[in-house]
């Protein structure tokens, strides 16, 4: 009798333990069912904005990456002037800067060391002969300067973002804002005295002035204009 008794409270325990596996199981598999059924709306919304929020903390403007700065594009203005400049020392060469203010473009040429300057009188008399020729004579009409390969092979795009605004040249009276700006280094190393403005979409401005007595560039902040010409 006490065997049998025994048995049977085996049996039951059995039961019950086979009856726990049965409820985990089940429950694991109500969870993975869960776990199926994806994100709620609440969830995505969620995630959605943290993302939106790290990637307007996090990524800069990418336009800005690939734009070349206002600062790192006058330090490469004032090694090209360098270039120029040491150019038409080593060489005994007369050697011109030009700026197309309307293409916004920029190069560098040469040519021998007895060229004579054009005064003001004389580019208008210039201008003046050329509305008279033909285009066959316009294409003949010679030019003493020529390319400096060693610095600019070809007329330079001002980078994206950058524009140079104006130029102050001997030869202009006023702010020149369009057309072609230009100033000189000399065989012996002075310079054209010069003021170029720059500027970038952020409303930045820098000048680059050229020094008359050493060919040197100074880079100074904002619009730079002499004492007497302060606008």
């Amino acid at each position: 009798m006490g065997l049998k008794v025994e048995k049977d409270q085996m049996r039951i325990f059995a039961l019950m333990n086979f009856r726990k596996v049965e409820i985990k199981q089940s429950s694991s598999e109500q969870g993975f069912m869960f776990n199926e059924e994806g994100f709620t709306l609440l969830e995505v919304l969620v995630t959605i904005s943290l993302i939106a929020i790290i990637s307007a903390i996090v990524i800069p403007d990418i336009g800005q990456i690939f734009r070349e700065s206002l600062e790192a594009y006058a330090r490469k203005s004032s090694n090209l002037f360098r270039e120029a400049r040491d150019h038409a020392l080593l060489t005994s060469r007369v050697v011109r800067v030009r700026f197309d203010l309307d293409e916004q473009k920029y190069w560098v040429e040469e040519a021998d060391g007895y060229f004579l300057l054009p005064t003001k009188k004389s580019l208008e008399e210039r201008e003046r002969k050329l509305e008279r020729l033909s285009e066959e004579e316009k294409s003949e009409f010679s030019d003493p300067f020529r390319m400096v390969d060693s610095i600019t092979r070809r007329k330079t795009p001002v980078p994206d973002g950058i524009r140079v605004s104006g130029m102050l040249t001997p030869r202009s009276a006023e702010l020149l804002e369009e057309g072609i700006g230009e100033f000189y280094y000399f065989p012996h190393g002075a310079a054209e005295n010069a003021i170029i403005h720059i500027e970038n979409i952020e409303g930045e401005k820098r000048s680059l002035v050229v020094q008359p007595t050493t060919g040197k560039t100074k880079v100074e902040v904002g619009f730079y204009f002499p004492a007497e010409d302060r606008r």
